[in-house]
């Protein structure tokens, strides 16, 4: 992924330790010419595992908050996955530095880093290009207070931090997405996206010699051989289906009225692989900025929640203040 550093934070899910360590490795991992994986756990209160650190990172934080705040533990969302980009001479102690980087700027918590150098894909010419990352996952629930420091990870905090990452790693800063406009791609999409753009160059399943007449049987052949291409690309949308299902139809018609060449067959057929492609690829983006603003509809939701706690405490204290004031007997009783 060259020398240019970037930093992306987003929910964990449950089998992110397993996922990062390997003892559930993904489908798309590389056959041929990867160079494997490299994954730590960090120790906490004796853990002698990742997900034991998590559990007693959680437990301390959750005491910590009935302790400072009497009251239960309410936050839900604390647990983030950072993902980094690396060099090809990067070095897990490369990555703790980031580590300490990170708990350092954030008061994050982490219990696990990996580096992963065997995921990419093999390009036209034989050559494999990794994609170099690696994985670091925190808790973002303060240790001596249980609060959940994760609202206070702003936009402009991010960018300092995107900028410390990339002198603590020796890398390039990446240009800032406000002005780039991109958006990380997931290895899953990742790879699926270069799976399709593979497979839409190909030669289509039907191969036929260009003197062939075109029949509507052959029509059926060329559209179900693109059908199949969308259900093994594992993302067609029911609407993609109606939209092919419409192609044929509309195609055998014309073809009806006016024969039609095999060439223009093909031409129309890698037309709406094409489209069918970018549409894909649109919804691939257009989730992931979705799920950007869901994280920051919660984060408002957090930060409303607390503001009302704080309101709420407040104005308690000033109803006991009145009622000891008005009824000093009654205190001295109590």
């Amino acid at each position: 992924m060259g020398q240019i550093s970037s930093l992306n934070f987003k929910k964990s899910i449950a089998v992110n330790i397993e996922h990062n360590n390997r003892q559930m490795p993904p489908s798309y991992l590389l056959v041929e010419g990867g160079k494997g994986f490299e994954s730590r756990y960090i120790p906490f209160n004796g853990s002698k595992s990742a997900a034991e650190s998590r559990s007693k990172i959680i437990e301390a934080c959750q005491q910590a908050y009935l302790r400072v705040k009497k009251q239960k533990f309410q936050a839900r969302s604390y647990l983030w996955s950072a993902v980094i980009n690396i060099k090809p001479d990067t070095t897990l102690d490369d990555v703790k530095k980031a580590v300490k980087l990170i708990e350092k700027e954030t008061g994050f918590k982490c219990y696990q880093y990996s580096i992963h150098r065997d995921e990419g894909y093999i390009d036209d010419g034989g050559n494999v290009q990794l994609n170099e990352h690696a994985h670091l996952e925190f808790c973002s629930l303060d240790l001596a207070t249980g609060v959940n420091l994760q609202r206070q990870l702003t936009p402009a905090k991010l960018r300092e931090l995107q900028t410390k990452l990339a002198t603590v790693l020796q890398m390039q800063r990446g240009e800032d997405k406000r002005v780039s406009g991109r958006q990380r791609i997931e290895p899953r999409a990742y790879a699926r996206a270069v799976k399709m753009m593979k497979e839409a160059a190909a030669e289509p399943a039907v191969k036929e010699p260009e003197e062939v007449k075109v029949t509507q049987a052959l029509i059926k052949e060329y559209f179900g051989g693109l059908r199949r291409w969308l259900i093994n690309s594992g993302l067609g949308l029911q609407t993609d289906y109606v939209f092919l299902n419409q192609q044929k139809l509309a195609t055998l018609e014309a073809h009806k009225i006016e024969p039609i060449q095999l060439s223009e067959l093909k031409g129309l057929i890698s037309e709406i692989t094409a489209q069918l492609t970018d549409k894909i690829s649109t919804l691939e983006s257009d989730k992931k900025q979705l799920e950007e603003k869901v994280s920051s509809w919660q984060a408002d939701y957090l930060k409303l929640e607390r503001d009302f706690e704080a309101v709420t405490a407040g104005y308690e204290k000033q109803l006991a203040a009145r009622v000891q004031g008005a009824n000093p007997a009654i205190d001295n009783h109590l």
